[in-house]
């Protein structure tokens, strides 16, 4: 009898074996594999565990680093940003709308040929002027963070390159597992180098991109199934269809990062490093944000460039719109509301202006939210070029506050901020104008 009973407890179900059980079925129904609902959720869980690392390894890394360091590191990222946007023409972006795999491994030789091409004229430039914006950029002297932009940059094409190929291919599983690894990487090095140099997470940022870029690279080309190799011919060809990316995105795109990142080095000129530290350590609470929008914006550019109709296509990002909406907002106004004392608590008393910061900037920050995810319509509906007006726009904007109306540093981000929110405005009425326009045509 007893051995009947413990029979039947062996081959019973255990509840975690229940759980996950369930859990599968669940996923197997509302995410089939394969779908597009699986990609979104596996590229939307990776993105959040890796972005939950670094968040949770700030309050340590605030404690570790003096709000000057942040500054150099964020002017180092600023940088490398700026010069990886057009190193490759944008033929990186155009991987993930590529028809085929042997496109997209047309688009990545592109793409490093523009980067090897880029390197080559970079040369030349830096030792006839680039010393006299050292001297004067006293942040960036360091001979080691001068020769880290090299590398960054290098880095930063290489692994995007491997990231948007291996999207193309549906590899989103992959792809969501290197982002994890990188995360560790970046906060635990950042963690163990803090006790050797002042320059750590620069050294941890090379790190985690170089193990990402070995990973990505070594395990598409064991699972390359297109060994056809590139042709001259073919090559050029594949150059011609894309003619819009290299003439259009890439000074887009680079308005676009020059945008984002001249803040940063204009605190840092202008001011110090300690106040370009800070902002970076106020924006770095809406990295998560940052990282969504562009995982969910690469998601969608797939799908929505293969939809049926225009109605569709408009129908579906209004949808879309109010969910995002309903789930940020109250997180974001809880932010606003408390920045400040939650900045003390996380990151210490001396990064309390960064909260300060941070309820400045929130509101130009959350629409841009928005404007990165919906900034796909312009490629549906073949208005890149608005696209570049605007970004225009923007960028005399941020030259005109921090150039012309430069006085204390509170004063210029209040006035960055409202002006930059109206232009955020306007690109995200747009956007959904275009495509409502196109739905009624």
């Amino acid at each position: 009898m007893h051995a009947f009973a413990a029979s039947l407890f062996l081959q019973a179900p255990k509840k975690p074996e229940i759980m996950i059980q369930i859990l599968r079925k669940l996923r197997t129904r509302y995410a089939p594999p394969e779908s597009f609902r699986s990609h979104v959720l596996t590229l939307m869980t990776g993105t959040t565990i890796a972005q939950a690392i670094p968040i949770v390894a700030s309050p340590i890394i605030t404690r570790l680093y003096v709000p000057k360091d942040f500054g150099v590191f964020a002017e180092f990222l600023a940088i490398v940003s700026i010069l990886s946007t057009i190193s490759t023409l944008r033929y990186d972006y155009a991987i993930t709308i590529s028809k085929s795999t042997l496109e997209a491994k047309h688009l990545a030789v592109l793409s490093l040929a523009s980067l090897c091409t880029f390197l080559i004229l970079a040369i030349p430039f830096y030792c006839l002027s680039g010393h006299v914006y050292l001297i004067k950029y006293k942040s960036l002297s360091n001979r080691f963070v001068v020769c880290s932009i090299a590398v960054g940059v290098i880095l930063t094409v290489a692994y995007n390159i491997f990231y948007n190929y291996g999207l193309s291919r549906g590899a989103v599983h992959r792809i969501s597992v290197v982002r994890v690894l990188n995360s560790t990487i970046n906060a635990a090095s950042s963690i163990v180098l803090s006790f050797f140099t002042n320059v750590g997470m620069i050294f941890s940022y090379l790190l985690g991109y170089c193990v990402g870029v070995f990973v990505l690279r070594f395990r598409e080309g064991a699972e390359d199934t297109c060994k056809n190799k590139v042709r001259y011919s073919e090559l050029k060809s594949t150059a011609k269809k894309y003619m819009d990316f290299p003439l259009y995105m890439t000074a887009h795109s680079l308005l676009n990062s020059l945008i984002f990142n001249l803040p940063v080095l204009f605190l840092g000129y202008y001011y110090s490093s300690q106040e370009s530290g800070y902002f970076s350590i106020a924006l770095r609470l809406f990295i998560p944000f940052d990282i969504l929008s562009l995982a969910v914006s690469q998601t969608l550019l797939p799908k929505m460039t293969k939809m049926d109709s225009p109605e569709e296509l408009y129908s579906f990002s209004k949808r879309l719109f109010f969910k995002l909406l309903w789930c940020t907002a109250p997180a974001v106004l809880l932010v606003v509301l408390f920045g400040q004392s939650i900045f003390t608590t996380v990151f210490g008393v001396r990064y309390s202006m960064s909260g300060i910061y941070f309820q400045i900037m929130s509101p130009m920050l959350y629409v841009r939210f928005f404007g990165s995810i919906f900034s796909n319509i312009l490629i549906i509906t073949r208005r890149q070029k608005f696209g570049l007006m605007m970004e225009i726009l923007n960028f005399g904007v941020v030259m005109t506050v921090f150039g012309l109306f430069n006085r204390s540093c509170y004063e210029t981000l209040i006035l960055f901020s409202l002006s930059s929110l109206s232009v955020s405005l306007f690109k995200l009425w747009f956007y959904f104008r275009s495509a409502k326009a196109l739905a009624h045509a």
